[in-house]
């Protein structure tokens, strides 16, 4: 014969797989509630990408436009006679 009630332990297993359940399917309710915080989040980071090699080639352009500056005067400099040339000679 089967007892009417149950023990004290069974209460407590119960109880806690109940807990459980609810707290796992609380979770997965938590990130369809959530997804559009992440969705903003990859939208910020990808918007930080964009941004950084927007700026990676601005600083590019600078600086080959700064090479370009030094190579127009190194070819002046070499178009320059050299006085001390002509001294040796």
């Amino acid at each position: 014969m089967s007892p009417k009630h149950m023990s004290g332990s069974q209460k407590r297993k119960r109880k806690q797989s109940e807990e459980s359940l609810v707290q796992y399917q609380a979770d997965d309710m938590v990130k369809y509630l959530n997804s559009n915080k992440i969705t903003k989040r990859e939208e910020i980071v990808e918007n930080l990408d964009e941004t950084l090699v927007e700026e990676q080639e601005t600083w590019n352009d600078n600086v080959n436009e700064q090479y370009g500056k030094i190579d127009e005067l190194n070819e002046d400099k070499d178009d320059h006679v050299d006085v001390n040339e002509l001294n040796e000679e």
